[in-house]
């Protein structure tokens, strides 16, 4: 969603206040995203280096409240602001094709797999691996995301493929996550609705 190139801003937002950065609370995570800088720099993906600064996290400051959630406050400013930045035609020029992936497959093409049952069996509570292994049901308004209201994508528990958005999931009142006919019937088919 950036231009990890520009150390200006970003598109049309121009300062430092939009410039690209990488806050590390560990060691690991500084090594993490050293090596991830590093690999995209190898990658040849830009022409110009990433030069994306890794800094030690401090404070945490949120936005304004008008700045929370502008896209879905303002959803036409939004959008005439986005297409106008030259974001959105940035990005499929740089990431082409791999800007959309694939369901079930990462940026490497590498199949979701499941792990056997024994790893399963320690990694899952005793109601996740009934539900996901043994077609048990989750009980109504006592499960873990019947009432989620957060933003996100879904994920298997099991192999941790993304299954669906928040934004294809509704209120039935059943008291479980009920999604639109079309996810519903693949997710239900596959027996991964709860992760």
């Amino acid at each position: 969603m950036v231009n990890p190139t520009d150390n200006e801003g970003q598109f049309v937002d121009r300062g430092e206040q939009y410039r690209t950065l990488i806050f590390y609370q560990s060691e690991e995570q500084k090594e993490k995203a050293e090596h991830s800088r590093k690999a995209l720099n190898e990658s040849g993906r830009y022409k110009a280096p990433v030069i994306t600064e890794i800094r030690k996290f401090e404070a945490f400051y949120p936005a304004e409240e008008y700045h929370q959630g502008y896209y879905k406050k303002n959803p036409i400013r939004y959008k005439y602001y986005r297409f106008n930045s030259g974001r959105d035609q940035y990005l499929e020029k740089i990431w082409g094709d791999d800007l959309h992936l694939k369901v079930g497959q990462d940026k490497t093409g590498a199949q979701y797999s499941k792990p056997p049952a024994d790893v399963l069996r320690k990694t899952l509570t005793p109601l996740q691996y009934q539900v996901t292994q043994e077609e048990a049901t989750e009980p109504p308004f006592k499960n873990a995301y019947w009432d989620e209201k957060r933003e996100g994508i879904y994920v298997d528990v099991v192999t941790g493929e993304p299954l669906f958005s928040s934004r294809d999931k509704y209120d039935s009142g059943t008291g479980w996550p009920s999604l639109s006919a079309r996810l519903y019937q693949r997710i239900s088919l596959k027996k991964r609705i709860f992760c």
